[in-house]
């Protein structure tokens, strides 16, 4: 853990994972954030899992969850990034409402949610789901049964980490257990980009998310906001946690305010 005395200064950073991701695939970027003086954190999320745990766990459930883990440092009047990749921007949005540090500041309370980073992340609209999102990006390596998903591992490894070999690849294929189905057809209903400013980092070669559909959507908040979104592009595809984590860990120390 960072020395608190040494992140007394600093944001704390709550990454929210991705689909079928459990919050171990975040321990490098973790590792490296506390060794650069950062309270951070991940959080399981309840919607990844075999079938017995994740089956008809909701969206909600998610921001319940994540609710949870901001309420800590939020009620001990720390400052928070909430991080997010690729599902999990639907779920931290979801989970941000209420803790966007001006509304806390409204209601006399302190801490709160400074600022959130996008990592190659979904940005919903109030009443669109990931699947409305991501329509005209159907991802083809996902088999559903009984409202729970699970990934086909040699399409997931190409398109998730098409950086690694095939064989180094599989192993980390092999690490992202099920998620719920229900999930993605959840409707998202607090719109997190209006209240709290935006960082985003653009992956050029996503092949999940294509980078064509990142920019459309930065280019969406910034519409509805009405404040531009802090863009940092790179060369990597849609898992920078996995193979190029000193680019995330960049990103984010730039969100809080260092210059790198």
């Amino acid at each position: 853990m960072a020395n608190r005395k040494d992140s007394a200064s600093k944001p704390v950073i709550v990454i929210v994972p991705g689909s079928f991701s459990p919050a171990s695939l975040y321990q490098n970027i973790i590792d490296e954030l506390q060794a650069a003086g950062y309270e951070a954190t991940t959080i399981d999320l309840p919607t990844v899992g075999d079938s017995k745990k994740a089956s008809g766990v909701t969206l909600n459930d998610d921001a319940v969850a994540i609710q949870g883990v901001l309420a800590e440092f939020a009620d001990e009047g720390k400052d928070i990034i909430l991080v997010t990749h690729s599902y999990g921007g639907i779920a931290g949005a979801e989970g941000a409402k209420g803790f966007a540090k001006k509304d806390r500041e409204a209601g006399g309370k302190k801490g709160g949610i400074v600022r959130m980073v996008y990592v190659t992340a979904l940005v919903a609209q109030v009443g669109q789901s990931l699947t409305d999102v991501m329509a005209p990006y159907a991802p083809s390596q996902l088999q559903v049964k009984d409202g729970h998903m699970t990934l086909d591992p040699l399409p997931n490894t190409r398109a998730c980490f098409p950086e690694l070999s095939e064989t180094e690849g599989l192993k980390w294929t092999a690490r992202m257990p099920g998620h719920s189905a229900t999930s993605f057809t959840d409707k998202a209903t607090y719109p997190a980009y209006k209240f709290i400013p935006m960082s985003y980092m653009l992956c050029e070669t996503d092949l999940v998310i294509p980078p064509k559909y990142q920019r459309s959507m930065v280019e969406m908040v910034e519409k509805e906001s009405g404040r531009p979104v802090d863009v940092h592009s790179y060369a990597i595809g849609h898992a920078p946690n996995v193979t190029m984590p000193e680019a995330m860990v960049e990103t984010i120390r730039r969100a809080a305010g260092e210059v790198l």
